[in-house]
């Protein structure tokens, strides 16, 4: 990437991905309301690393193969993204731990995560669906990675970019990556325009009228 691509991509915020992903028709990426950050300040960026939960629990010699698999798999810099998994938490602090020290830059998950105050004082970026103490052993388990899911009623494929911050969550299709850049470049410098013309006090259809953007 080039230095001003680079900076776009950090910049990239989950309003504006999804707004760029609607001007490209994908307008149903963003990911169930309920998924929210742990910690107000999280925010996440990064290709997903998908886990496909299952309500069936593990073999009971073996619970947690599934994750182990799956986390063992993670590269660097990507999101891990977990499918429903309702019953129990899947993801904790010893997860996290190690997805941190494999290169995850955070989870995303429409199920409850566990440890939260360790996840919190770690700085590991989690949205989830709230939290709960149940362990995943004897109840639920990860069928598969890296591997088409559905989360949060948003079908996501390994390699989709992730954004995450307050706003909520949204799946950049792979597809979509460099037009979703180019477009929030062109976005972010158009809103920087406007901001400047509305605290300078025209008119909010005046500003809108000359620039379409709000």
């Amino acid at each position: 990437m080039t230095q001003a691509v680079n900076k776009t991509f950090a910049a990239i915020s989950a309003a504006l991905a999804s707004d760029c992903l609607d001007r490209l028709g994908f307008c149903d990426q963003v990911l169930d309301a309920r998924v929210v950050a742990l910690e107000p300040g999280m925010r996440v960026i990064g290709p997903a690393h998908t886990l496909l939960a299952s309500d069936q629990p593990g073999d009971a010699s073996d619970p947690y193969e599934g994750e182990i698999a799956a986390v063992d798999a993670i590269g660097l810099g990507t999101v891990v993204v977990i499918s429903t998994c309702r019953e129990a938490a899947i993801w904790g602090e010893l997860l996290a731990t190690s997805a941190t020290a494999r290169g995850a830059v955070g989870v995303v998950s429409d199920a409850p995560v566990r440890d939260t105050q360790q996840l919190a004082a770690m700085g590991f970026a989690t949205f989830c669906f709230g939290a709960s103490p149940r362990d995943s052993q004897g109840r639920v388990s990860i069928a598969a990675h890296n591997v088409p899911i559905t989360c949060a009623g948003v079908e996501i494929s390994p390699g989709d970019l992730i954004v995450g911050d307050r706003d909520g969550v949204v799946a950049i299709p792979q597809q979509a990556i460099d037009e979703v850049v180019r477009l929030a470049a062109e976005k972010l410098q158009g809103e920087d325009t406007v901001r400047a013309a509305l605290a300078a006090g025209q008119t909010l259809r005046s500003v809108f009228d000359d620039h379409r953007i709000l």
